[in-house]
C-alpha cells in the first residue's frame, strides 16, 4: 500500500486552525492598525494622535507574528511531514487555546467594567466575542487532540500503514487505498 491519505477530520482540523488562529487574528489586526492609522492621518484638532484601541500597536504585532508562525506549522501539519507534527500540531493549538483563553478572554470576561474609565457598548461586545472565540478555540483544540490520535492520522503523519492499521482496515471493511 501507498502512503496513507489526510483523513478528513485532520483535513477539517487544520482548515478551522488556519481559519481561527491565521486569518481572524490577521484580518482583525489588519483592519485595528488600518483604522489607528486613518484616525492618526485625518484627525484634526482634539483627535489628532488618538488611539482607536488604548493600547499600543505591540500586541497586535505579536498576534500577527503568533498568526503567521502557525501558518508554517499548519504547511507542514497539512504535508504530515516531518512525522513529528502529529504531537507538534495539536501542541501548538492546545498552548495558542490556553493563552487565548487563560491570558486574553478570562481576564477580560471576569473583570468587571471600570467607571473611572466610562462605560461604553464596546466593553461587553468584546467580552461577547472574546467569549465565543474561547469557547470555538478550546473546541478546535479537543477536536484536534482526539483526531491527531486516531489510527487513520497516526498512519498519515508516519506515512504507511502498520499490520495493526490493514488488519483494522479489513475489520472495519474499508477498501485499500488506491485501489
Amino acid at each position: 500500500m501507498g502512503k496513507p491519505p489526510r483523513p478528513f477530520g485532520l483535513s477539517l482540523a487544520i482548515a478551522a486552525g488556519l481559519i481561527l488562529f491565521t486569518l481572524l487574528p490577521l484580518t482583525v489586526t489588519a483592519l485595528v492598525l488600518y483604522i489607528s492609522s486613518y484616525v492618526y492621518r485625518n484627525a484634526q484638532g482634539a483627535l489628532g494622535g488618538a488611539s482607536v484601541t488604548n493600547v499600543t500597536d505591540a500586541p497586535f504585532v505579536a498576534l500577527m507574528v503568533v498568526g503567521v508562525f502557525f501558518l508554517f506549522v499548519s504547511i507542514f501539519a497539512w504535508r504530515g511531514r516531518p512525522r513529528q507534527m502529529r504531537w507538534l500540531y495539536p501542541a501548538v493549538v492546545l498552548a495558542y487555546t490556553a493563552v487565548v483563553v487563560l491570558g486574553v478572554a478570562l481576564p477580560a470576561v471576569t473583570t468587571p467594567p471600570s467607571i473611572e474609565q466610562g462605560l461604553d457598548s464596546g466593553q461587553e461586545l468584546a467580552r461577547r466575542v472574546l467569549s465565543g472565540y474561547s469557547g470555538a478555540c478550546i473546541a478546535l483544540g479537543v477536536f484536534t487532540a482526539w483526531f491527531a490520535n486516531r489510527w487513520s492520522a497516526r498512519a498519515f503523519f508516519r506515512g504507511h500503514y502498520t499490520d495493526k492499521d490493514r488488519a483494522l482496515m479489513e475489520e472495519m471493511g474499508y477498501t485499500r487505498p488506491g485501489a
